[in-house]
């Protein structure tokens, strides 16, 4: 009668393939966890401080940038886009992110801003910061 091409076989192997792959999963292997936090999509990794001797609240860190960039808290607190207070918030909000517990929305809602935001200051000026810090 009809004789089987190269193609119907090629096509019976690989269903065949197909179902035994489904009928026999492979076993999921827990992901080992990171020693730091990392941000998706950048090789950058935020670093936390561990086992601090002491704590730092986040009004001081806040009070303490402002009082660097001759700003006020209030300024850092606003929704003032002038550049040298974004550049102070986006440091308050990386000594935030370091030396506190507080997780990245925790630290947008301080400032009246998106967890999404904080991210992605730390994703663009984390490295900046740090090297200053360092």
């Amino acid at each position: 009668m009809f004789s089987e091409t190269s193609l119907e076989s090629t096509m019976r192997a690989h269903a065949s393939a197909v179902r035994h792959r489904l009928r026999n999963p492979a076993p999921i292997r827990p992901q080992p966890k990171p020693e730091t936090p990392v941000i998706k999509n950048s090789g950058y990794r935020v670093p936390r401080m561990a086992n601090r001797p002491y704590s730092i609240k986040w009004r001081e860190i806040v009070a303490s940038t402002a009082g660097r960039h001759g700003l006020t808290e209030k300024d850092l607190l606003s929704p003032d886009r002038y550049v040298p207070t974004v550049r102070a918030r986006a440091e308050a909000m990386w000594l935030m992110h370091r030396y506190t517990d507080m997780t990245i929305s925790a630290i947008g809602k301080r400032f009246g801003r998106d967890h999404t935001t904080v991210l992605h200051n730390l994703r663009k000026n984390g490295p900046t910061i740090e090297a200053r810090f360092a």
